[in-house]
């Protein structure tokens, strides 16, 4: 079950993944234009920023992803640490942002809303 009004998540339903048994960190979020309308369909890509290595220790399982209908996006992230997120659209523009995946996270982490403006 996921309730992504409470933060709470047990299944994520609406990608067919059960978190119970994942042993690295599910990272999940929303995507919202200027007015607050859900992204929808729009393409995210994740990196690991806290250090070039891109082999393990922090490999992004699935760097690359879209959201659902609702602006719903989840990647899967093997350590904690810093990443960045970056938004594309059609215009050649793009947005990013930045978080921490703090030590110790096991699990789903919720990044919270992240709303585009340009």
């Amino acid at each position: 079950t996921n309730n992504i009004d409470t933060g709470k998540v047990d299944t994520f339903d609406i990608y067919n993944v059960d978190t119970s048994k994942i042993k690295w960190v599910t990272v999940w979020g929303s995507l919202t234009g200027v007015k607050g309308e859900p992204l929808s369909l729009t393409s995210i890509t994740v990196s690991c920023i806290d250090t070039i290595q891109t082999t393990p220790p922090n490999t992004i399982y699935y760097p690359n992803t879209v959201t659902k209908n609702n602006g719903v996006f989840m990647f899967v992230c093997r350590n904690p640490g810093e990443y960045k997120i970056v938004v594309a659209s059609g215009d050649n523009k793009e947005a990013s942002a930045t978080f921490n995946i703090p030590t110790g996270t096991k699990g789903v982490f919720n990044i919270g809303g992240l709303r585009v403006i340009r």
